[in-house]
């Protein structure tokens, strides 16, 4: 279920697949109605590098959206990719093709990590969407991912990849603690403070420690 600001609860879109705090929703839509979704529903849109490195670590979100494309939040940089191939390297950071290949010498399922990005040259903006090929065209011409900057934003994706964030107008609200809680806690603390110092090892102070012990046990039971 999710939880909306407006209605409350509604039901979930056909498609979902959660990991890690990044869900991919089959959901159709244009960009502002893609993102006026994640908001409503208490998510945010991610940008490429996140979005990468999530798909990369959920072999079901990859299987989810291969085939189709989504949109990324706008990002500004001072040096965004150069038009070209990258891979995605171990620590979410992208790689030039050839320099990966230099440092690392290993091609092993290169494919599965590989992105082409075209750059966009009249805007500093980071690929304001995100493409995932099928297995077949992957073998082809051994690219993963695509990375855009020049869509329109009036063209609907099928699918949108957010990160749940809580929403602060749905968010259960604390039952404030009573005192005698606070109280127990304080026991607690001063109780783990003499059984860590030398005092615990004093017979009168340790007779005191079980005595309190026995007390909380009881209390809480």
């Amino acid at each position: 279920m999710f939880y909306t600001k407006d209605t409350g609860k509604t039901m979930l879109p056909p498609k979902v697949i959660n990991h890690d705090g990044i869900s991919a929703i089959a959901y159709p839509g244009n960009r502002a109605k893609s993102f006026n979704f994640l908001e409503k529903h208490g998510y945010l849109p991610i940008g490429l590098i996140e979005a990468l490195s999530s798909i990369n670590r959920s072999k079901k979100i990859k299987n989810l959206i291969k085939g189709n494309w989504f949109y990324l939040k706008e990002e500004e940089s001072e040096n965004p990719y150069p038009k070209g191939y990258y891979v995605l390297g171990r620590g979410g950071n992208l790689i030039p093709f050839n320099l990966y290949i230099k440092r690392y010498e290993n091609k092993k399922d290169i494919a599965e990590k590989t992105i082409y990005i075209y750059g966009n040259k009249d805007s500093l903006k980071m690929p304001t969407l995100l493409s995932v090929n099928t297995d077949e065209i992957t073998n082809s011409d051994g690219v993963r991912y695509i990375a855009f900057s020049f869509f329109s934003p009036d063209n609907t994706a099928n699918f949108i990849l957010g990160k749940f964030t809580k929403d602060i107008n749905n968010a259960k609200e604390e039952k404030p603690r009573s005192e005698f809680e606070k109280t127990m806690e304080k026991i607690t603390k001063l109780q783990r403070k003499l059984l860590s110092t030398r005092q615990a090892a004093d017979p009168l102070i340790k007779e005191k420690l079980d005595q309190i012990g026995s007390i909380i046990k009881t209390m809480r039971n």
